[in-house]
């Protein structure tokens, strides 16, 4: 129950944030050169991604 009480306490923060930028480039649109950063939360992080697999005759010297 921690864990989901976490992640879905993580999204609230993250959904605040976005409203608090859009407010702010709303009062000050000048500073901004573009959008506003992604606040979408993270779904899947791999931490050691498996390597793409490369022919041996690439790696071997000519």
């Amino acid at each position: 129950m921690k864990k989901r009480f976490s992640q879905s306490f993580k999204i609230e923060i993250l959904a605040h944030r976005k409203v608090i930028y859009q407010a702010a480039k709303l009062r000050n649109p000048s500073r901004w050169s573009g959008d506003i950063r992604n606040w979408e939360p993270i779904k899947e992080v791999y931490l050691n991604p498996e390597k793409q697999k490369v022919d041996e005759k690439e790696n071997k010297a000519a």
